[in-house]
């Protein structure tokens, strides 16, 4: 091949289901990641937010600029991925929303951005094995978790 990197995935669980009210969207999908013991999956959200925000990588000052928004906004697409790393649910994500102007925001997905309704598609991926060295391969190593997790595992 091309140089490029792959590891085989099956299909385990799949879910469908609304978010809470007033949750922050990042927290949510951390919990989700823990509640269900998800060791990796793939996730697609839509639905109405009352605050955006979101982040735009400087590459060479190597930070996120943050940008936040308030007000109703259409969540026209978010979509990522979640792992368990180092003891943590990881969520990484990247949105679109619009506002009544429709004028658009988009960027990685940062707290806080919060849900006024939302709808998520979860599809579980298991592989025998996920290598460490391929997450840093596909840049994982600059997306931290934004916040201390208590938990041990799923």
């Amino acid at each position: 091949m091309n140089g490029t990197s792959l590891v085989e995935f099956k299909s385990g669980r799949c879910f469908l289901g609304a978010l809470p009210a007033a949750c922050d969207l990042l927290q949510a999908l951390e919990d989700v990641c823990k509640e269900y013991r998800l060791i990796s999956g793939v996730f697609w959200v839509s639905g109405v937010l009352n605050q955006v925000t979101v982040g735009t990588f400087d590459h060479r000052q190597q930070v996120y600029v943050t940008n936040t928004g308030e007000g109703l906004f259409e969540l026209a697409a978010c979509s990522g991925g979640m792992t368990w790393r180092h003891g943590h649910a990881f969520v990484w994500a990247h949105l679109v929303a619009f506002d009544d102007q429709g004028q658009s925001s988009g960027g990685r997905l940062l707290s806080p951005t919060i849900v006024t309704s939302g709808r998520i598609f979860l599809q579980e991926l298991q592989a025998e094995s996920f290598p460490e060295s391929l997450l840093e391969q596909m840049d994982m190593a600059i997306f931290k978790p934004n916040r201390a997790n208590s938990a041990q595992g799923p």
